[in-house]
């Protein structure tokens, strides 16, 4: 017997990895106090000390500015201890390319405190938009008013973090030289907070604003601990050895695009979808991907339709799993056979009505729910495989159903701003899959004119998911009446 599952999240087996991950990129208070610190601005000559003071920040901005211990946080408001510690305006940037969110997370994470694009990008604020979903711990986006002491970083392809900012001054030292002579009022209130809490004096210490104490940006504050742990996930997927493309066939019925796994804000996974359409009305599809630690998973699964035949090799912190779908034949049933280190599972063959099929990956859910040439109105429900537990579970699930999103383009939490981002690319189409539990949110998916999937979104409990059509956005000047354009990273 196979197990029900009510929740609509259709992630397959990455989402039932997700639970070990570190989630929390900030702590949001409404009310924060930065007690007896020593406050570091640029001057002509270098930093100039101020203090010690007492900064009370109020929703994102810096309300007071008193004599070290004047102040007091009231029960329910944080207090960041600055006694024996400095604080800095957290770095801003001049960058000439336009960031995706997953690297805007990581830039506030980092402790980068804003961006000012030197060129008005199509696109900028969809991005920003999307950023947000996962954290407000962002770099804000500064317009040319704003924009004083932002400190040259002209590459398009720079993903703007305090590690790589440092490698383009060659050592911490320079880099704090730079920002000691930054062009910059002296603090005042109200005003933004974006600062960097340090544990030593970054003038004797440079390399200290690589290990601060705290990131505070707006009403977020990034605890080191937290910081580290972001990071270090932040790293991991560059690490993996990329995935190959797909060898390229003459073919006109088969596409290919390269597909990135943002989970709560961070590049995890990586994988190539191969879609086969026959002139018989048959297609098949494969699809290789990789998710980099703490998931640490790598997978190759193709599906058939309408057979249903489908097949799943599958990796997870070195434990083997293999599953073969085959169809009903000869009066019997269709069966799923699932092998686990090497061992049959228990229960495994595992009889399928025909109103079941086994999709062994997230992007292949899509693909059949996407399929409306195809006759799947029997199947019901999709059959998955979690690596939760010790031993793999598996389970059943409403088949998802996509429709079409109204006019009035509301789809909460979706803001209104990044379903627009989406929709105006190039006649893109946004569509909707429903939640089953009405406590659950719905997902949102981006298909591009040729109906191919661009973006599927899902928010889940470990944080917002998203598949993304891997492109890079190219500046692209604004212009009066233009609109934004996704690039078809399709090869």
């Amino acid at each position: 017997m196979i197990a029900s599952r009510s929740r609509s999240s259709f992630l397959c087996v990455v989402i039932a990895l997700l639970a070990g991950l570190q989630t929390a990129v900030a702590d949001d208070w409404e009310r924060t106090l930065i007690s007896e610190v020593m406050l570091l601005e640029p001057d002509d000559d270098g930093f100039v000390e101020r203090g010690p003071l007492d900064l009370f920040i109020v929703d994102g901005q810096v309300t007071r500015i008193e004599s070290g211990g004047t102040l007091t946080a009231a029960p329910g408001e944080m207090k960041l201890r600055g006694r024996g510690r400095w604080l800095i305006h957290a770095p801003r940037l001049a960058v000439s390319g336009l960031p995706t969110s997953d690297e805007l997370v990581v830039a506030g994470t980092s402790g980068i405190g804003g961006l000012h694009l030197t060129e008005e990008l199509i696109g900028a604020e969809g991005v920003w938009s999307r950023a947000r979903m996962d954290t407000t711990a962002l770099p804000a986006r500064l317009g040319a008013a704003d924009s004083a002491g932002a400190l040259p970083v002209l590459a398009p392809d720079f993903a703007p973090t305090m590690e790589r900012l440092v490698a383009t001054r060659g050592d911490a030292g320079a880099l704090l030289k730079e920002l000691s002579t930054s062009i910059r009022e002296p603090l005042k209130q109200p005003a933004p907070a974006a600062f960097l809490l340090l544990s030593e004096d970054p003038r004797l210490m440079p390399r200290t604003v690589l290990d601060p104490h705290a990131v505070v940006l707006g009403s977020e504050v990034i605890l080191r601990s937290e910081r580290l742990v972001r990071l270090e996930e932040a790293e991991a997927f560059g690490l993996l050895e990329p995935l190959p493309a797909p060898e390229p066939r003459p073919d006109p019925g088969i596409w290919t695009r390269r597909y990135e796994l943002i989970v709560d804000g961070i590049l995890r996974g990586e994988a190539w979808l191969e879609v086969r359409r026959f002139q018989d009305g048959r297609r098949e599809a494969s699809v290789r991907s990789q998710v980099a630690q703490p998931i640490d998973e790598v997978v190759q699964a193709r599906s058939e339709w309408p057979s249903g035949r489908a097949e799943l090799v599958m990796t997870s912190h070195g434990r083997p799993v293999r599953a073969t779908a085959r169809p009903a034949a000869g009066g019997q049933a269709g069966t799923l056979a699932v092998d686990f280190r090497g061992e049959p599972l228990e229960r495994s063959p595992i009889s399928l009505g025909p109103e079941q099929r086994f999709l062994p990956h997230t992007l292949l859910v899509l693909i059949d729910a996407l399929s409306d040439d195809i006759d799947v109105a029997q199947v019901t429900e999709i059959i998955e495989i979690e690596l939760l537990n010790r031993r793999p579970g598996i389970y059943q699930r409403p088949r998802p159903v996509i429709r079409q999103l109204p006019a009035s383009k509301e789809l909460p939490p979706f803001p209104e701003r990044l379903i627009s981002y989406f929709a105006q690319a190039a006649n893109n189409q946004i569509l909707s899959i429903a939640p089953v539990d009405a406590e659950e949110s719905p997902s949102l998916v981006v298909l591009d004119p040729s109906g191919r999937l661009l973006n599927c979104l899902v928010p889940t409990p470990w944080g917002l998911t998203e598949w993304r059509a891997a492109s890079r956005n190219a500046p692209i000047p604004c212009k009066d009446g233009a609109v934004d354009s996704v690039p078809d990273s399709a090869h």
